[in-house]
Formats: structure tokens, C-alpha cells, sequence
């Protein structure tokens, strides 16, 4: 499985693209700048076959429209974000203004589940805290997490905006920490790291573990 990272928008959120040997992909979290999603999938000659979003705030699904529309595909979201993802009040301004929504209906991811994709095997995995839909990816085959904006290299999601709840985040990170040490994470901004580093390097997610879950 091979992977791209694009640092979109003035949050430099980050954009993954995941495919298989048939030029399957995936994509998770088109936060910005849809045209340019859409030309690296172009360049890679990707088919694409869903678009996950790992939650609903502005920076993480600000391209999903203007990309969707050249590359449709189902767009799977928690039913916690799903409400409000494309409301009018879901901007970050001046920065980003509220999403316009794609043409097509959302696939909504309910609880932790297990998803097939085409050839790609992951687990949903229901990590609120940052947002109440707040998601992690977990490819078990490949050992790849991605994180959204849970889990930081050296940090953790911020609970101070809409539907944050520091209680939830602790469970989340506790739930995160359950995951084998070798577990590659590809979080929703900043550069990747491991769970074994962040075990042993991060404040909150120490404080966490110590804690056994509670804030």
C-alpha cells in the first residue's frame, strides 16, 4: 500500500491519499484546495473508491466538494459530525467559511466498526474529544492509525471548540494506547510518528495512561 501526504490550507492540515496495486485509493480528509487533491489523484492515476473524513471541522473537509465532484466516490463521516459538517456555522474565519457539501448523500460510520473497501481491510475506530464524530483509521494489516486530530506527534487534540469534551479525549487516547507500540501514526497535522515514541515522549498521552483514562 503506498501512501501521499498534502499540507493543505492556512491550518497546513494534512490530506492523505492511500492506494493499492490496482490504483485504488482512498482519501482522508480534503481540507482545502479540492482542485489540487484532485490533480495529485489525476497524476497517480488513482480510481477513487471512498473519501473518509476523520471529523467535520472546516480545515478537514473544505476540498471534499470541488474534489468529489471530479472524483465521486461515498464519503464516510461519524454520525456524532454528520449534523453539523456542512452547516452554516461550521466556518473558521477569516480562514476557512463554512464547506459547501458534495452532491451525494453521507455514509455514516455509527459506532467503532470494521470497514472492507475494495482490497483495503481498517477499523473505524470512534475517538470523540476533539469533536463529538471525532474518528481514527486503523489499517491492522499495515499497522498505519491515522489520527485526525487526536493524537499529535508530541500533542493531543484540543477540546476547547465545538462538541470538545476532555473527558471523551482521555477515553480516546486511552483506547488509542491499546494499539500495538509498533503502530505507525499519521496524524491530521504536523509530521508522522509511532505509538511507541509517543507512549514514551508525550505529555498527555502519558498523563493519560497514568491516569487510566481519567482527565
Amino acid at each position: 500500500m503506498k501512501n501521499e501526504v498534502l499540507s493543505l490550507g492556512p491550518y497546513e492540515a494534512n490530506c492523505y491519499l492511500i492506494w493499492d496495486a490496482n490504483n485504488d485509493a482512498l482519501v482522508i480528509d480534503p481540507g482545502y484546495d479540492g482542485d489540487q487533491v484532485s490533480r495529485t489523484i489525476e497524476n497517480y492515476r488513482l480510481n477513487v473508491r471512498a473519501w473518509l473524513l476523520t471529523h467535520g471541522h472546516a480545515d478537514h473537509v473544505s476540498g471534499l466538494a470541488a474534489a468529489h465532484a471530479k472524483h465521486p466516490a461515498p464519503v464516510y463521516i461519524h454520525e456524532g459530525d454528520a449534523s453539523w459538517v456542512f452547516s452554516p456555522d461550521n466556518h473558521i474565519l477569516p480562514y476557512y467559511a463554512a464547506p459547501k457539501k458534495h452532491d451525494g448523500e453521507l455514509t455514516i460510520i455509527s459506532e467503532t466498526q470494521q470497514m472492507e473497501i475494495g482490497s483495503f481491510q481498517l477499523q473505524a475506530i470512534h475517538t470523540p474529544g476533539h469533536s463529538p464524530g471525532g474518528v481514527c483509521y486503523y489499517f491492522p494489516k499495515e499497522s498505519l492509525l491515522f489520527s485526525g486530530d487526536t493524537l499529535f506527534k508530541g500533542s493531543a487534540g484540543r477540546t476547547d471548540l465545538r462538541g470538545g469534551d476532555s473527558r471523551a479525549l482521555a477515553h480516546s487516547l486511552k483506547l488509542i494506547t491499546e494499539l500495538p507500540d509498533y503502530t505507525a501514526v499519521y496524524p491530521g497535522h504536523g509530521d508522522r510518528t509511532s505509538l511507541r515514541l509517543e507512549k514514551r515522549s508525550n505529555y498527555f498521552l502519558r498523563q493519560f495512561i497514568a491516569q487510566d483514562g481519567r482527565p
